[in-house]
């Protein structure tokens, strides 16, 4: 019996993987297909628009909340997921792990580990800036008063996914705060505007 629940209980896990690779993939050619559409629509204005990547923009593609139940205790989750609209191969793995690393949060068992709490809220939102041809998205992870970020750095002209420390130099960020090099720039975190990033502080070695 107890062999039984445990295969259950596996095949329930890989079920639930298959199901959320089935999930990003549908959304991943979906966005993949509008806009290989739109950009198809005039060849001629679609060579200069590529050219001078005016057409790559960060936008939202899912705004989802949501109330589930742990062990009898409450918990109410939001998130928004953003998306980078290019059809290029690294933009599209960006953007796969971008979706992977938002909608796979929805694994909370772990973090409810308080026996005195019986609700919580967790918000996962974002912030983006696209600036000397660098889309910057932050992730932010709001639990019960603690926030945890993480970046995504994507090079528009270039097809490139860029570390940190390769990317603070094409945008030009002269205040590395108390960075002795652009390495330990791994542990940095940011303020994003509509207009420009700047680095808010470098924790090095990382948290």
């Amino acid at each position: 019996m107890e062999q039984e629940i445990k295969m259950l209980k596996r095949n329930n896990k890989i079920l639930m993987g298959i199901l959320i690779i089935f999930i990003l993939l549908c959304i991943g050619l979906g966005v993949y297909f509008l806009f290989k559409n739109d950009n198809n629509i005039d060849d001629s204005s679609n060579q200069n628009i590529n050219k001078n990547n005016n057409d790559v923009k960060v936008i939202e593609i899912l705004n989802y909340s949501d109330n589930k139940q742990f062990g009898g205790k409450e918990l109410k989750i939001s998130y928004r997921i953003p998306y980078i609209t290019s059809v290029k191969n690294n933009a599209l793995l960006i953007n796969n792990k971008i979706m992977q690393d938002f909608i796979l949060l929805n694994n909370y068992g772990g973090l409810m580990a308080n026996p005195d709490i019986d609700r919580y809220n967790v918000d996962v939102s974002y912030a983006s800036i696209i600036k000397n041809n660098i889309v910057v998205i932050e992730r932010k992870i709001t639990f019960e008063g603690e926030i945890a970020r993480n970046y995504y750095f994507y090079d528009i002209s270039n097809d490139k996914i860029l570390e940190a420390k390769d990317a603070v130099k094409i945008l030009e960020i002269k205040d590395l705060k108390t960075a002795k090099s652009y390495d330990e720039l791994y542990c940095a975190t940011f303020d994003i505007t509509s207009s420009d990033i700047t680095i808010r502080e470098v924790n090095y070695p990382c948290d």
